[in-house]
């Protein structure tokens, strides 16, 4: 057994703090997919040891829980879809709430304010063992690691925010306004950063797409991006956003359809203060945009679908929109290719250029894909 060979303390030596965020980053991936990545930790190894040293009786320092990312793991974790996962970051969770409670145990200045911010967590929890969204709980572990450094230019916005209520909103992204927005003079830039890097990381699926509609993160994103305030940095997260939501088929159509994202981008491309490389983001945003409507298309013809009423109810949709669709597509697909010739001077530029012009040529009624070995993939 595990605690006859070492000390419940001395686990969390065992862990590297930059490899626990990154599996905490990536570990919904992992769980939709199936896989496993090798330079990762397991999550269910992770939270059944996490489990066990936080077990009643167990000497842990509290301070290492912390900065070794277990804590902000278990608030990441919170957004499994597995059930059985979930239940098991609830319960690591109150198990070290209730070790900082005890006045037995090792006792840091910061003590009070996490027992303070895990209070308002759990009294936003309306259901046991719910599903927390990516957006929450990604905002609770970057909290977590905030907490430990008051110099941060974020640590005064946040915990004054974690002051406002006993409670915050499940649906929507913690502050978000606020800090993009930012009044600050001096770390406006700071703030702002920080809240869309936490939207760009924790746009993973669909659902939290919807999170961010309900703070109008994207369609703030979109103005910032063409305004002479937005520093190289600040392009760069909104362009992670932007490829972390066309990745998924039914938020980039809805980004086709409600905010006319490829135009938007066409406009970006000529705007003279987008750089080369910022120009080779948009692009490949464009046509992994693109490639999704058509694939949506051709869904509603029937080709990829063996269900008679959801292909008619498609088709009825596809009906109506298609043909503007396709008319869009390929209107701004040519504005594009006229503004990005010089990239024909590249060679590793020539792929994109390549599948513009097909996206151009290409019939939508059912023309067969080219073969994706003629294509480096997005």
């Amino acid at each position: 057994m595990l605690e006859e060979h070492i000390n419940q303390d001395k686990v969390l030596d065992y862990f590297d703090g930059k490899k626990m965020w990154m599996t905490l980053l990536k570990m919904t991936k992992m769980e939709r997919e199936g896989l496993q990545d090798p330079e990762l930790y397991d999550p269910k190894i992770v939270l059944c040891i996490l489990l066990h040293t936080v077990r009643p009786g167990a000497e842990l320092s509290c301070r290492k829980f912390i900065k070794s990312n277990a804590l902000s793991f278990c608030f990441a974790a919170t957004s499994f879809h597995s059930d059985q996962l979930r239940s098991y970051a609830f319960v690591v969770l109150a198990r070290f709430q209730q070790k900082l409670k005890d006045l037995s145990e090792e006792v840091f200045a910061e003590a009070p304010l996490y027992l303070f911010v895990m209070r308002i967590f759990k009294n936003s929890i309306e259901e046991c063992n719910e599903r927390v969204c990516h957006v929450v709980s990604h905002f609770f572990a970057r909290a977590c690691k905030l907490i430990l450094v008051p110099e941060d230019p974020v640590y005064a916005p946040v915990m004054a925010f974690f002051g406002l209520k006993p409670a915050i909103q499940m649906r929507t992204v913690p502050e978000f306004l606020k800090l993009f927005f930012s009044s600050s003079t001096e770390h406006f830039k700071n703030e702002r950063q920080w809240t869309l890097r936490l939207c760009s990381e924790a746009m993973l699926e669909p659902q939290d797409y919807q999170i961010l509609c309900s703070s109008y993160v994207v369609e703030s994103c979109l103005a910032l991006f063409v305004s002479p305030i937005a520093d190289l940095w600040t392009k760069k997260l909104v362009l992670s956003l932007l490829k972390n939501c066309v990745e998924h088929e039914s938020v980039a159509k809805e980004l086709f359809y409600r905010l006319n994202i490829l135009s938007w981008i066409v406009q970006a491309i000529e705007y003279s203060r987008t750089t080369d490389l910022e120009e080779s983001e948009l692009v490949q945003i464009f046509i992994q945009t693109a490639e999704h409507l058509r694939n949506i298309h051709r869904e509603a013809d029937g080709t990829d679908i063996g269900d008679r009423r959801k292909r008619r109810k498609l088709a009825k949709s596809a009906e109506k929109k298609s043909p503007l669709t396709a008319v869009t597509v390929k209107t701004n697909a040519q504005r594009m290719l006229g503004r990005i010739r010089k990239w024909e001077e590249k060679q590793d530029n020539k792929k994109w250029i390549k599948k513009i012009k097909y996206l151009i040529k290409e019939d939508w009624e059912g023309q067969a894909e080219l073969p994706k070995d003629q294509f480096v993939e997005i």
